[in-house]
């Protein structure tokens, strides 16, 4: 299970979310399970990331879930996620990387 925890301050229209794919990892279902987001749409690629577009995210704590299954055995890292509004590209942030 891939759990993906954003934090807004303010609420936020058309916003996409990319979650790079760990190496080492297939993500096998790719739709988000937190029932506030409204609008959401997903896209998925095996090679690049899981990416979800949301028509609205609202003020406070989401979280978004997402499985996914390892092909490979050992310590295995990916690049930050990345959330922004997609018409406000100096509404922008990237999470921390994970491990």
């Amino acid at each position: 299970m891939v759990r993906l925890t954003l934090t807004a301050p303010k609420a936020v229209n058309w916003v996409m979310i990319e979650d790079p794919r760990i190496a080492g990892f297939e993500s096998t279902r790719c739709s988000p399970t937190a029932p506030s987001i409204r609008g959401t749409r997903t896209s998925r690629s095996a090679t690049i990331s899981a990416a979800f577009f949301l028509d609205r995210l609202e003020s406070g704590e989401t979280v978004i879930e997402y499985l996914a299954r390892p092909e490979i055995a050992g310590v295995l890292t990916a690049l930050p996620t990345t959330a922004g509004a997609m018409y406000a590209p100096e509404r922008h942030t990237r999470g921390t990387r994970r491990g």
